[in-house]
């Protein structure tokens, strides 16, 4: 009887101490409610403030149609020193820009995207460009696509200025790329003609008969009498000696 009662306490200790451990397990499996701070805020930018940076940005293409530098200058905020040397530098930039080219077309191909905010009246959005420009020296009319980030700013009353985007940088950049593709043109262009030139040269040297006509010819004209030796006298030797049969 002292056993069976013995069994009895034992059992019931065990139901008493599983009891908290499965009141444990079961608070463990349900999910435990999402805290405030972990919940995913609200977007610093919605529609109506998307609008707006779009607005924006229609301005500045109309100032890049005009060719008004100071228009698109008026567009941005600046907010200390750093940001007025910014400002003065891309007054520059533009200023040189638009001397030099005349923009045909600056046209937003979709609606801006929000992009990333840095605290509640500084954000960037990802813009979609289309420019088509006519260089003022030689006429010729480009086109190119552009995928910027603008860094705009909220001011108090809801609409946004700019604050900064690479695609002014590549303004500079482009027009610097350009001298130097046309440098590196123009040196391949030089320095084809004076090989064609030295060729000719050897070949006037070595003719037989010789003829002191074309070695003068060759060598005070430098790059007309090198063409003038080639088609009268190289290329239908050339010709001649091709066509001759072998042996």
């Amino acid at each position: 009887m002292a056993r069976r009662g013995g069994w009895l306490a034992c059992l019931a200790l065990a139901a008493l101490l599983a009891g908290p451990r499965a009141a444990c397990a079961e608070e463990e499996e349900a999910d435990p409610p999402e805290s405030p701070a972990r919940q995913k805020p609200e977007p610093l930018l919605g529609a109506e403030d998307l609008v707006r940076i779009q607005e924006l940005l229609q301005k500045l293409s109309r100032a890049f149609l005009d060719g008004d530098a100071k228009a698109a200058l008026d567009l941005f905020a600046p907010r200390n020193d750093r940001d007025l040397e910014r400002h003065d530098r891309l007054r520059r930039i533009l200023e040189r820009e638009f001397e030099t080219s005349r923009y045909v077309a600056f046209e937003l191909l979709e609606p801006p995207l929000a992009d990333d905010s840095f605290n509640e009246t500084t954000h960037s959005v990802w813009v979609r460009w289309r420019c088509a420009y006519e260089d003022r020296n030689d006429r010729k009319q480009r086109s190119y696509f552009h995928n910027d980030v603008f860094t705009v700013m909220r001011l108090q009353d809801g609409s946004f200025r700019l604050v900064d985007s690479p695609l002014f940088d590549t303004l500079g950049q482009r027009r610097r790329l350009g001298l130097v593709a046309d440098a590196l043109l123009g040196a391949i262009a030089l320095l084809a003609a004076l090989t064609f030139w030295v060729w000719m040269g050897f070949e006037a040297f070595w003719l037989r008969p010789r003829s002191h006509r074309w070695r003068i010819l060759v060598a005070a004209l430098p790059f007309v009498g090198a063409l003038a030796f080639f088609f009268a006298r190289y290329l239908p030797e050339w010709q001649r000696r091709r066509a001759a049969p072998a042996g």
